[in-house]
């Protein structure tokens, strides 16, 4: 994976520097894949019938290594020139000895590829899960390498008119003999089984209708994925060429990056999740969730005209192509008879990459392309479901039971509803002209309400048994009032910073922070019972609670693109921005989630009630317990910096540095938080469980501080706001994990009876002290030092807690009949 990334991505730029249109390198592209056709299912057949994958895959790696530098020899290579005419392309000695290089060195890389899955399947004994999580090295090294060959490059052509590959094709060749190194000394199984009726064994196979039906959509998502792989970066060169010519010189760089967000952001993880989500949704319909995502990856990259604004949208590499990759791999090791492994991932391979990536269609005609995929995708559900013969109402094809089906639109509707006035809480204040330190007193004081709020609510529903009565009078009571804040005047009035005597004397002020402070409570007793009430529905399960509070990510993630994009849009031509799309959203999925809440069966504990304050003291008696509570407060402390004042700093940003990105700051803020939930919370959310078990819960904080650190001192150096959006990929290892470790270390120890009550402690925690302190921090450093300085100020802080933390974990762990 290593060797091709410096070259096999640039392919499309390499062709089009020389001069060659982008119909002759489609042509060139075409035979390259109708030889898949041919040389994979045929490598397959040979290395099965003759038991000789050692062999093949060591001469393939060896050649590659070889040739692939010899495309730099061919004269041509850095020139200057037009594109050239069709005629003078072909009649050029350089095209044909370009385009036999070319398809010698990728009929080798087939080779190589096909082997190399079969190989890894082999070793691992067909584990689908294991496949992914080895897989996902090759997504890893794919991801570095590219960054590197692309800033490698942009460095070498500095002062260039084109760009020279050269120090992409030398890293190429390096990494070609690093692998044979590695593959000579590695031992490669041989099937053992009969082999001499391949031919027969595969027709059988090819006779089964779900085999067939998985082999078209093989192709299907083969041609969606040529797309990505050959003209993604010929698509990022036309953005800078006819809409940012400043971004030509870091071209490659943004290249580069694209592809490792695209391997590190998107494959890693879903590397990581296919085999458990397979498990879950079945093979055909992982190929359902490709397609969908392709439809939306696509249409992105329509209405992209920057080409740093495409680094977020690469993310989603992991759903389109790493899902439905892995899923065929899979697929194919399942159906293969024994001793024809190698052919039948051959024929994969020719569905996937000769059949389906020869038949892409060129950019220009994108609206066929997300025609056809939401058709495929509509279709693909439909023949999943028949063929697998599952009844919606049992949802077999998903593999979850149908009790739990609410929980996720339950969590989802909840999180839209707060999503669009929450976040931009402080830029609203900041609008009515309140300074950062008197929204400092205010959220502190907001968050210090936790401290009554959040324990009282699990005490009162826990004694009374009230949790749905109380849950939907506050989700109600919050839709009627959030659109309220419109209504108080100075909204969208156009005014300097107040003085704190000029802030403190208006009724205005007072008006604002009253239904603020009114909207926050119910917003705390809304939060403590939701994570109550679906700790109760999973039994307490840390896994599944994970996965279905990544549901909640999504939809603030969802909802705060949204919101932004219609803030920025309702806002065209004034002064300032007009938040009222947002609180007309936030009502409107506040009513929603009143509906879905309403329509849930709400567990109340039957165990005892009588000693709620007795069995919770004996918990608090435990230092093991006291020293996580301070670390939810450190926490708490951290997480506010980013809940209260990310948008202020984003805001500074614009203002500061980067004027020209005011007109779509709300956009850039809302796909900020977009980024944060669907890249950083939904992966993590998915994988927390799995990581607690493994690291332990006070583990799982060290990590998070460890990156709070590093996301700290990262916004302190940056100084254009769209930079800020690859960062916040990080918010599923700082809030993500640390806030799953505190609700499910809250569930173990809460003796039964007390669930409520011991959430509410962690809540108190986490966001009355740590929030509320954090948020008075934030509020003075931000005005004393600048947003900058804070951020660096934290940062150096989050290093040291984090190394003060671990120190503590050791000494409790070589401790532990001590510390009781």
């Amino acid at each position: 994976m290593v060797a091709n990334s410096p070259i096999n991505p640039f392919l499309s730029t390499i062709a089009k520097q020389r001069g060659y249109s982008s119909s002759v390198f489609g042509n060139i592209l075409t035979l390259l894949l109708l030889l898949t056709i041919v040389v994979k299912p045929l490598t397959g057949y040979i290395t099965d019938r003759w038991k000789c994958r050692r062999t093949v895959f060591l001469c393939a790696i060896l050649l590659n290594g070889l040739i692939t530098p010899t495309l730099y020899l061919i004269p041509g290579a850095t020139s200057s020139t037009g594109e050239l005419s069709n005629a003078e392309t072909f009649g050029s000695l350089q095209f044909w000895w370009f385009a036999a290089v070319v398809i010698l060195r990728m009929i080798l890389f087939m080779i190589g590829e096909v082997l190399q899955e079969t190989i890894c399947i082999r070793i691992l004994d067909g584990d689908i899960e294991k496949f992914g999580k080895q897989r996902l090295w090759g997504a890893a090294g794919w991801g570095i390498m590219s960054m590197v060959a692309g800033a490698a490059i942009d460095w070498y052509s500095s002062g260039l008119t084109q760009k020279n590959h050269l120090s992409g094709y030398l890293l190429s060749a390096s990494s070609f003999l690093i692998d044979f190194i590695v593959v000579l000394n590695l031992k490669v199984p041989e099937t053992s089984g009969p082999t001499t009726n391949i031919l027969k064994d595969v027709k059988i196979v090819l006779k089964n209708a779900k085999v067939c039906v998985f082999l078209v959509w093989a192709t299907a998502d083969g041609m969606f994925t040529a797309s990505i792989c050959y003209y993604f970066i010929w698509y990022v060169d036309d953005l800078a060429t006819i809409y940012h010519l400043e971004r030509m010189s870091m071209l490659s760089l943004i290249a580069g990056l694209s592809l490792t967000i695209d391997s590190f952001d998107g494959e890693v993880p879903f590397f990581y999740l296919s085999g458990h989500l397979i498990k879950r949704t079945g093979h055909m319909t992982a190929f359902s969730i490709s397609f969908a995502m392709f439809a939306l990856r696509f249409l992105l990259y329509s209405v992209i005209r920057d080409p740093l604004w495409v680094l977020p949208v690469e993310a989603s590499n992991g759903i389109t192509y790493g899902l439905s990759y892995i899923a065929g791999i899979s697929y194919s090791a399942k159906i293969a008879p024994v001793g024809c492994e190698g052919t039948v991932q051959g024929l994969f391979s020719m569905a996937f990459l000769g059949i389906g990536i020869k038949t892409t269609p060129p950019w220009d005609e994108l609206e066929r392309i997300l025609a056809l995929i939401v058709f495929r995708c509509i279709r693909t559900t439909r023949i999943t479901l028949t063929l697998n013969l599952a009844p919606l109402y049992n949802f077999g094809a998903f593999k979850f039971p149908i009790r739990i089906i609410g929980v996720p639109i339950f969590k989802l509707s909840l999180c839209e509803a707060n999503s669009p006035i929450n976040p931009y809480l402080s830029t609203i204040a900041k609008q009515r002209g309140y300074s950062s330190s008197i929204v400092g007193n205010i959220l502190t004081f907001l968050l210090l309400l936790n401290i009554v709020v959040k324990p009282l609510t699990g005490y009162i529903t826990d004694r009374w048994k009230c949790r749905r009565t109380v849950f939907l009078c506050a989700i109600l009571l919050n839709g009627l009032i959030t659109p309220t804040l419109y209504l108080i005047p100075g909204a969208t009035s156009s005014i300097g910073e107040l003085s704190n005597a000029e802030t403190f004397g208006s009724l205005q002020f007072w008006l604002f922070t009253f239904v603020v402070t009114l909207r926050m409570i119910l917003f705390m007793i809304g939060e403590v019972l939701q994570e109550t009430i679906c700790m109760g529905i999973l039994g307490g399960d840390t896994v599944k609670f994970g996965m279905q509070r990544l549901w909640g990510a999504a939809g603030w993630g969802v909802m705060s693109m949204i919101s932004g994009g219609f803030i920025d849009w309702y806002s065209t031509g004034l002064a300032q921005k007009n938040h009222l799309p947002g609180y007309l959203l936030s009502a409107a999925s506040f009513f929603v989630d009143f509906v879905v809440a309403f329509n849930l069966k709400v567990p109340e504990t039957n165990g005892p009630t009588t000693n709620i304050l007795k069995d919770v003291k004996v918990v608090l008696k435990n230092a093991k317990v006291c020293v996580f509570l301070v670390w939810a407060i450190i926490g708490g402390i951290f997480t506010a910096y980013i809940w209260f004042y990310f948008i202020w700093y984003l805001d500074d940003l614009a203002n500061i540095y980067h004027p020209e990105r005011k007109s779509m700051i709300s956009s850039i803020e809302g796909f900020s938080l977009t980024i944060e939930c669907l890249g950083g919370e939904v992966p993590f959310f998915y994988l927390s469980g799995h990581l607690i078990k493994r690291t332990g819960h006070m583990t799982a904080f060290s990590i998070s501080f460890a990156m709070f650190a590093l996301r700290f001192l990262l916004y302190s150096v940056i100084r254009d706001p769209l930079w800020v959006l690859p960062v916040e990929m990080l918010n599923g290892i700082t809030f993500g994990l640390s806030y799953i470790a505190g609700i499910s270390y809250s569930a173990k120890i809460a003796p039964v009876g007390s669930e409520g009550t011991v959430q509410g402690l962690f809540a108190m925690a986490f966001q009355g002290f740590g929030a509320s302190l954090g948020a008075t921090l934030a509020g003075y450093t931000f005005s004393h030092l600048g947003s900058v300085m804070a951020f660096r100020l934290i940062g150096f802080t989050a290093l040291v807690v984090c190394i003060i933390q671990i120190a503590v974990n050791q000494f409790i762990n070589r401790n532990r009949k001590l510390i009781t």
